[in-house]
């Protein structure tokens, strides 16, 4: 449809209305399943399903520049939302029709665009320049525990962390389901699973994989 003449003033009301919490509802062509099957091959198949609003956080969301009908966003968001519903709703927002038209993730936790590396030379087996991240930081979204100097020499040895051989926790350990496991000097040392059920009083997690050698290097 004809785009009208929309004043910024309307524009930037419609960005500011999706700051915070907001209820999404995620496009038909989706990977999420509804009775046991994926909404897109639903959607492919000629029948119209509905997927269940999920609560997702808008963090930011800023106009980097209007030439309309194209409006071009910086979006901040949480993990779920779907971008293109939320192009559909911003366009409701401003009763038009409204779809995305370039999509790019520029970061992703710790990892942003900045340190990609482009896969058709990967493919290619061009990978001169390639650099990799260290999996300190590369893991650092995952909370963390930090063991005494003596809880590390008996990980080595295969036995469980317990709450006594724990200094420090880094992050917010409740509910999650992986956690680093760090020295005291904040070296990654493995990745723990966490323990559920009886033995989650005795140890903090119940399997791990070691991801040093010892000396701090990755294997």
């Amino acid at each position: 449809v004809p785009c009208p003449d929309l004043d910024r003033d309307r524009i930037e009301a419609a960005v500011g209305s999706f700051l915070g919490e907001y209820r999404l509802s995620p496009p038909a062509y989706s990977a999420l399943k509804q009775n046991g099957r994926r909404l897109y091959e639903l959607a492919r198949a000629g029948e119209k399903p509905e997927a269940k609003p999920r609560l997702v956080n808008i963090y930011a969301m800023e106009i980097l520049s209007l030439e309309l009908p194209v409006v071009r966003l910086r979006i901040r968001c949480s993990r779920g939302t779907y971008v293109r519903s939320l192009a559909r709703d911003f366009g409701r927002k401003l009763g038009l029709p409204a779809h995305v038209q370039r999509l790019v993730r520029t970061r992703i936790g710790s990892f942003s665009l900045e340190l990609a590396f482009p896969g058709e030379r990967i493919f290619a087996g061009d990978i001169e320049g390639i650099q990799g991240i260290e999996l300190t930081r590369a893991l650092d979204f995952l909370p963390a525990i930090v063991l005494k100097d003596g809880a590390k020499a008996n990980l080595f040895t295969g036995m469980l962390p317990t709450h006594q051989d724990v200094a420090d926790t880094v992050g917010d350990i409740t509910g999650a389901v992986a956690v680093r496991i760090l020295d005291g000097s904040g070296e990654l040392i493995a990745i723990g699973k966490r323990a559920e059920g009886p033995r989650k009083r005795l140890a903090w997690v119940d399997s791990y994989r070691l991801m040093t050698a010892g000396g701090g290097n990755a294997l």
